[in-house]
């Protein structure tokens, strides 16, 4: 089983949610594997990529499985005239509306997993006395926000759950009633064949009758007119039965060629269900596991708030900050994967990139620099306010705190960088060197 599968089966929250002492053996499992292997945050950046492409093509599955139980449907061949369409019908848009839901958790869950690590870490791990005194206040708040996700998560990783039950039932409902269709179709074949055979031995029985009655003609052609009268009706007679059963037979060849048809339907759709239900059940467990990373942030958070307060009483800082630098690579790893994961399981996302800042603020604080852009275009109509925090020497990470307002903009970057922080502002396409100082 690979970490990510593990991890994800861990923090599983569909059926019951986990417990704090499952939490932490999935968070530490993640935190242990990290620390042993180097290339195992690239490696799990590309396994959640794939759940994304995989949950996508379930979608398309869907979609294919569709036309084929529709055909099976319109073919009127299952026992009691049993209709499956609507029901992979309800399915498919139970899937496709979990999806949508699963979508909007998980990008937010990256959000607040990223202001965790890139805002809340950095502020936690402060010396600086003005960042002391609102600490503890901005991770109560994040620990509150957070725990409102954990209903709304815990009833996507339920549906699922019943989702994979529900598709799994259909294949089983399904390939109960095939196998006995597919035994009435072996009978009609052999039935049909059988017919055809009879029906061509009779049709050569009368080709003998008719060539007699021809033979008979020659032989006694010098009898009466009423004997040669008598065998042409005889052969016309044979002519119209040789007919009737020829066209009986073209008729059984096309039921035939339908029943074939059927055969070739029915094989075909239980291999597409046998492949998509070995892949929706793979791909539903890990999407249901992902609505279970909200838990364990909201234990490592309040954990971490828990040290706080004991460090804040009693100084104990060397145990604090060695709870911080535990839990920090392991969300970097998540933030990384999941933006993978989000840009996988829907590609018309618009990069962050793509926003053009007007205004960028800059200021630096026991080696984290603190970046912010406003206006960002979210979605290419909004102008909002984009904060993104990083440390010195990484790549710039992707935004996290969307503001309504430059006035909001600016009272979170004087929250952000300590009240009496100078800060420098400089217009987007002048230099540096032409910057203004500015309070923030």
């Amino acid at each position: 089983m690979s970490v990510v599968a593990q991890f994800l089966q861990g923090v599983n929250i569909a059926g019951a949610p986990p417990s704090k002492d499952q939490l932490a053996s999935a968070h530490n499992t993640l935190k242990d594997a990290l620390e042993k292997d180097v290339n195992l945050r690239q490696r799990i950046r590309q396994d959640l990529a794939d759940l994304g492409s995989n949950a996508v093509r379930v979608q398309e599955n869907f979609s294919t499985v569709q036309g084929v139980v529709n055909e099976l449907d319109g073919r009127d061949m299952l026992q009691n005239n049993e209709k499956f369409g609507a029901r992979w019908e309800e399915l498919h848009r139970r899937y496709s509306v979990a999806l949508g839901q699963s979508k909007a958790s998980i990008t937010e869950l990256h959000n607040k997993i990223h202001e965790f690590v890139y805002v809340l870490l950095p502020m936690v791990e402060s010396d600086d006395p003005n960042m002391q005194a609102i600490r503890m206040k901005r991770l109560e708040d994040y620990v509150e926000i957070i725990m409102a996700f954990h209903e709304p998560a815990e009833q996507r990783g339920n549906e699922f759950l019943y989702l994979k039950q529900d598709v799994v039932a259909f294949h089983g409902n399904l390939d109960t009633a095939l196998p006995n269709s597919d035994n009435q179709l072996h009978n009609q074949r052999d039935s049909l064949n059988s017919d055809i055979s009879n029906r061509e031995r009779e049709i050569a029985d009368l080709r003998r009758q008719y060539d007699q009655c021809r033979d008979d003609d020659n032989i006694f052609s010098f009898f009466a007119e009423l004997v040669t009268n008598d065998n042409e009706n005889r052969r016309n007679d044979i002519n119209r039965q040789i007919q009737g059963k020829m066209d009986q037979i073209n008729g059984n060849r096309q039921q035939l060629d339908r029943l074939e048809g059927n055969e070739e339907c029915m094989h075909r759709i239980m291999e597409l269900l046998k492949n998509h239900t070995s892949w929706f059940d793979e791909t539903t467990q890990k999407l249901s596991g992902m609505e279970g990373i909200w838990r364990m942030l909201t234990s490592d958070a309040t954990a971490l708030q828990t040290r706080l307060k004991g460090m804040e009483k009693e100084d104990d800082s060397d145990m604090f900050d060695l709870r911080a630098r535990s839990v920090r690579p392991v969300y970097e790893a998540l933030e990384s994967a999941l933006e993978a994961y989000i840009s996988a399981v829907d590609p018309k996302r618009q990069n962050w990139a793509d926003g053009v800042p007007a205004i960028t603020v800059a200021g630096k604080k026991r080696g984290t620099v603190y970046t912010a852009a406003y206006p960002y275009y979210h979605d290419q109509t909004q102008p909002v306010c984009v904060v993104t925090p990083f440390r010195s020497g990484s790549l710039l990470p992707r935004p996290t705190y969307l503001c309504k307002s430059e006035a909001h903009f600016v009272s979170y970057i004087k929250t952000l960088l300590g009240y009496s922080r100078q800060a420098n502002f400089w217009r987007q396409g002048r230099s540096p060197e032409a910057k203004e100082e500015t309070e923030v």
